[in-house]
């Protein structure tokens, strides 16, 4: 699922590059800080169908059942699988409270940077382009100043 969500964000962050909406340079940084926030939202839900694919796989391989011949019984490994799941809750709260916010208000910085800057940087010799705020057309000619010796 991550993989699906980071390959998204990356078709997005093309898209606006392309569009001239986002400098190249900046696609990898954006993904990066995306796939921070996306943690939050999918790892949570990795660790449940870890759980029940893992609850379901001892079931079916009937290996609940040697572990309660051994003495472990089901009360012990939801315990343990409680504690497993605290330990997580505690990993998520920190990155949902502070590393996705900054994540995302970094990312978002950037992109403003990236907008304001546009409009001087984007501008090649000899080519219109469009103000970011679509009030106005730029065209800057190349402009060669020659030294001539008398």
């Amino acid at each position: 699922l991550f993989l699906i969500d980071l390959s998204n964000s990356f078709l997005r962050f093309l898209s606006s590059a392309a569009a001239g909406a986002l400098p190249g340079e900046l696609v990898l940084v954006m993904l990066s800080l995306k796939s921070i926030s996306s943690l939050v939202f999918l790892l949570p839900l990795a660790l449940f169908l870890a759980v029940l694919l893992a609850l379901g796989r001892l079931h079916q391989d009937n290996e609940m059942i040697a572990l309660e011949a051994c003495g472990v019984g089901i009360y012990r490994v939801l315990r343990i699988i409680f504690v497993l799941a605290l330990l997580f809750a505690a990993m998520m709260a920190v990155m949902a409270l502070y590393a996705a916010p900054w994540a995302e208000e970094k990312r978002y910085q950037i992109l403003d940077e990236a907008q304001a800057t546009m409009d001087i940087s984007g501008i090649v010799a000899g080519r219109f382009k469009e103000s970011a705020a679509g009030n106005g057309i730029l065209r800057s000619e190349e402009h060669t100043s020659e030294l001539q010796s008398h």
